[in-house]
């Protein structure tokens, strides 16, 4: 899922490696009608996120497993869905 600034959802989905950049969309857009995937955010719980990923909650500046850091994604306490399994494979 790419949900874009405004909120609303283009469903695209993409394995290309940018899927596991760090995107935050703010508070309030990651929920049950628009779960954030891979590395997006800004989620509060897991239902917050797509399928099996989780909600990865922060304290500071810890390394989200997965995910690559961006500008948008380095303040502080900041959570962002991932796998904790390590194997969440994009839907078609």
């Amino acid at each position: 899922i790419m949900i874009n600034k405004e909120g609303s959802a283009d469903w695209e989905e993409s394995l290309s490696p940018e899927n596991q950049l760090i995107n935050n969309f703010g508070r309030g857009v990651c929920g049950e009608d628009y779960p954030c995937g891979l590395c997006q955010g800004q989620c509060e719980t897991d239902d917050d996120c797509k399928g099996v990923l989780q909600c990865f909650e922060r304290d500071g500046n810890e390394a989200i497993p997965g995910c690559l850091e961006t500008s948008s994604g380095q303040a502080s306490g900041l959570n962002f869905c991932y796998d904790p399994l390590g194997t969440y494979v994009i839907p078609p």
